[in-house]
């Protein structure tokens, strides 16, 4: 497919020892190791092979009991981001499992898709799921008059739960607005936004401000991270990704050509 620019995995173990080598990340189509929250890398994301989603390998962390997460994987596809590519549409793909306890509701960043400004200059917002329960979709920005806010799930009640040890398909959607009625509204543009799990549409909605009209915004980046304001539990817990692939021109990616079983929930 044409519109898909980047995609991991996360199968090539060849120099993966640990998860944690420079050379194992490079190998699955990054630019470079993850960031991490703490000095200790137990906690930090790494490669593993196992009972993947695809395949047979993919990335986990544990969140460092009582800490804040596990740090973030940015994919940056130029690292120059005056330079890289910027997108009006994109679609960005992955599968997500919570493991060993894990719990969250909500108040913590999970993955999503960021804006930045044509030049390269100014980061705007990221566009991130949340956790669990709530599954509300967070865009923190702060220019143009336009503050944060929340995209709450619209298209199905009772909202689903992310349970523990199953695979979840995550596809997430999303057009830059190109005309406002009130470019000081949420919801006074024409900015898109659809959340997808399992193939089910969560959310949707066509009148966001994503700010593109008032400050040129555009995509540029995908992140997979955690990050929990209220600190992680005694018991830490788990969360993993697998087969991660973005689209450049927002076009519904769907599930991967060789899913595994997905697992039973609990």
């Amino acid at each position: 497919r044409g519109d898909i620019v980047w995609c991991a995995d996360f199968n090539n173990m060849a120099n993966c020892a640990t998860g944690l080598e420079l050379q194992c990340w490079l190998d699955n189509g990054f630019p470079r190791t993850p960031s991490y929250d703490t000095n200790d890398p137990t906690y930090g994301f790494k490669i593993v092979s196992g009972d993947a989603a695809a395949g047979q390998g993919f990335t986990k962390t544990n969140p460092r009991p009582g800490g804040t997460g596990g740090g973030k994987m940015a994919y940056l596809f130029d690292p120059n981001m005056t330079t890289g590519p910027k997108y009006m549409s994109v679609s960005f793909r992955y599968y997500l499992r919570y493991g060993k306890g894990f719990l969250r509701g909500s108040h913590g960043h999970n993955s999503g898709i960021a804006t930045i400004s044509p030049d390269g200059q100014t980061l705007g917002g990221a566009v991130r799921l949340q956790h669990q329960v709530d599954l509300y979709t967070y865009y923190p920005i702060s220019y143009g008059g336009l503050s944060s806010y929340n995209i709450l799930p619209n298209k199905v009640n009772p909202r689903p739960v992310l349970q523990n040890n199953r695979w979840y398909l995550i596809e997430q959607q999303s057009t830059i607005d190109t005309v406002c009625t009130n470019p000081s509204d949420p919801h006074g543009c024409n900015g898109v936004y659809r959340l997808w799990i399992d193939g089910q549409l969560i959310t949707e909605y066509t009148d966001l401000n994503f700010g593109g009209v008032i400050a040129g915004m555009r995509w540029y980046d995908a992140v997979l991270s955690l990050y929990l304001h209220p600190l992680a539990a005694p018991w830490g817990g788990e969360v993993e990704f697998d087969n991660v692939v973005w689209s450049g021109n927002g076009t519904y990616i769907g599930p991967a050509a060789d899913e595994n079983p997905r697992g039973i929930a609990d």
